[in-house]
């Protein structure tokens, strides 16, 4: 049934106890109004029955005056007595004929009799002695007749108009208890209806209603296991790209670390092609490296497992180590490198120095790359308003770039075409996430440019006050590598725990030519035994991490539970953030990522051997 054909059969319903209403009303009305109609008939009847009996009684009083003189007796007022005794009973004959036919036909008669009687005494002379005598003896029964039958009949009509009152008050309520069944049922009647019509409209609703919300539920467990495959996927691709990563460090260390040393040994002019080849060779290895290092951050940040370590430093510090470490490739390039400061900056701010070295390492580096001499100019400034920034412009006299480019120049593996890339290299990542790095510091990257007038790069990060310089932590961090001149290494005793070949070839070659004696271990278990039978015959000890037998920070922290004191070094080409927290925590004292950097290595080295010195020559307490 449709919804039009409920609300007009609900109308007809309400229709229909309306008229029921109405048409009983109208009922008990009208019993109400013959109830009252016989109450004032009886009651009209009474009074001429009473008006009739007084007339009569006074014509028996005429009658009898007459049957004791007849010259008393007048026919003629006995007439006028009986007229208003005939007329007094014509006002109640027809209620008395409704009440009780045989005494309304007995009165009749009494009337007709009395009537002939007293027309009989009316005719005066013809009518004497004793004709006249008996005439009034007729008349004085017929009016005792007369007198008995109004008795009779007023009796009646009293019992009439008591039924009559009696039938007004038993009628008087019924509308008013009618017109509360009535309504009492339409209200039960309609709760009904309404029930069955909210039944009707409740039961789609509901079942809409559970419809809805299995299909939420299926969407949700489907949102759900897409969510978890996502997350599975990230979490693999993850791993897989740390695997990479391993796997592509490890050889790397041995590429660049052999590289090095044929270029140490490469006689002849630097321009040889001997020389440019094993140079070309260092390059590229240093270049896979770099995309390796841009994967892994990318992953980091799209899995959201990118750690920001907020520490106090010196920007200006870490702007003159950017430059630093540039300024080769930009005089190979006829760009000059330079820095600018405007006005003064906090000497120490809060934030992640490791992070904001890489925003700038890439957006000079990229400047510099697209430059063909002009200069690149590293503008340090402060932002004003409530929470200060530090804003640092890279700008350049390259080529340039058009507005089409700029906006997509933060996205992943963009560049500003494919040239590019066959030009300069790349994986077009260094961007996008120079960009999330510098969001995940407080800030924001922004880029500015016009074909042929260069471009600007504008990075801003988050700080805080100037702050006091921090303590030194627990765990000291490795030395640069322009610390290791100062620090000789001749006689430094050092325990290799590395199970690749060439490694080991390589970290020997260079250990040893640094004037250290060393000993090599193929695992952590033979590193372990070694240690607990030589005891502290070696300065520092070299761990990787990836080892078979037994690994290099279970290694670490066997070593340390039997309260071995020797300076650990971890040795790894796993790179993030966790692996490295996760040799720390297991009791190592430094961490250096693969490949390796030698002068940082044997910095490394001699920084850990002169603390062990210092502490074994240090007098004890008290």
């Amino acid at each position: 049934m449709s919804l039009t054909w409920k609300l007009v059969l609900g109308f007809l319903f309400a229709l229909v106890l309306q008229v029921a209403q109405m048409l009983t009303s109208g009922f008990f009305t009208a019993q109400m109004r013959d109830a009252s109609e016989q109450v004032s008939d009886a009651l009209t009847a009474c009074l001429a029955v009473q008006a009739a009996l007084e007339a009569t009684r006074e014509l028996v009083v005429r009658v009898e005056q007459g049957r004791a003189d007849e010259q008393t007796f007048d026919a003629a007022v006995a007439r006028v007595f009986f007229d208003e005794v005939e007329s007094q009973s014509s006002g109640f004959a027809r209620m008395l004929d409704s009440v009780d036919e045989r005494e309304f036909g007995l009165l009749r008669g009494n009337l007709v009799r009395l009537e002939r009687t007293v027309h009989e005494l009316g005719q005066g002379p013809a009518l004497v002695g004793e004709a006249r005598r008996d005439a009034l003896e007729f008349l004085a029964d017929d009016l005792g007749q007369l007198e008995q039958s109004l008795q009779r009949s007023q009796v009646r009509l009293r019992h009439a108009g008591r039924d009559g009152i009696e039938r007004e008050r038993a009628v008087h309520d019924l509308p008013a208890q009618a017109s509360l069944v009535i309504t009492l049922a339409g209200v039960v009647l309609m709760a009904a209806f309404v029930l069955w019509y909210s039944r009707q409209l409740v039961v789609p609703i509901q079942r809409a209603w559970g419809e809805l919300e299995r299909r939420v539920q299926e969407r949700t467990a489907e949102l759900a296991a897409a969510r978890d495959a996502a997350d599975a996927a990230n979490q693999t691709k993850t791993a897989f790209l740390a695997n990479v990563s391993h796997e592509l460090r490890t050889p790397m260390t041995a590429i660049l670390g052999f590289a090095d040393l044929m270029l140490d040994g490469v006689s002849g002019d630097a321009g040889s092609l001997q020389h440019e080849a094993v140079a070309t060779i260092r390059r590229n290895a240093e270049s896979m490296v770099a995309i390796v290092n841009d994967l892994l951050d990318m992953s980091k940040l799209e899995a959201g497992k990118l750690a920001i370590e907020c520490l106090p430093c010196s920007p200006l510090a870490v702007v003159e180590e950017v430059t630093a470490l540039l300024r080769v490739k930009a005089e190979a390039r006829r760009v000059r490198l330079q820095t600018v400061v405007p006005a003064p900056v906090p000497t120490t701010i809060r934030t992640d120095p490791l992070r904001l070295r890489q925003i700038l390492v890439n957006l000079v580096d990229n400047a510099i790359k697209f430059s063909s001499g002009g200069d690149v100019t590293i503008v340090v400034s402060c932002t004003d308003g409530e929470s200060p920034q530090l804003r640092c412009e890279v700008v350049d006299q390259g080529m340039g770039m058009p507005a089409s480019v700029l906006a997509r120049l933060f996205q992943a593996f963009e560049q500003a075409d494919a040239s590019t890339t066959r030009r300069h290299g790349g994986t077009g990542l260094g961007l996008a996430i120079s960009r999330q790095l510098a969001r995940l510091l407080g800030g924001d990257l922004v880029a500015a440019s016009a074909v042929g007038h260069g471009s600007r790069f504008t990075v801003t990060v988050a700080m805080g006050v100037d702050v006091a310089p921090p303590a030194a932590p627990n765990v000291a961090p490795a030395p640069t590598s322009s610390q290791a001149a100062s620090r000789p290494l001749t006689g430094a005793r050092v325990l290799l725990v590395e199970d690749g070949p060439d490694n080991q070839r390589l970290l020997r070659h260079l250990l040893e030519r640094a004037g250290c004696s060393m000993e090599i271990a193929a695992n952590g278990k033979e590193c372990v035994d070694r240690l607990a039978s030589a005891g502290a015959s070696f300065d520092v000890v070299l761990m990787d991490m990836q080892l078979p037998v037994r690994d290099g920070n279970t290694a670490t922290r066997l070593l340390r539970q039997r309260g071995c004191d020797l300076p650990i070094v971890s040795l790894t080409a796993n790179a993030m953030q966790a692996d490295r927290e996760a040799c720390l925590s297991a009791g190592s004292d430094a961490f250096l990522s693969k490949p390796i950097d030698r002068k940082l290595l044997l910095a490394t080295i001699a920084d850990w051997r002169g603390r062990r010195s210092g502490r074994a020559a240090a007098p004890p307490a008290g």
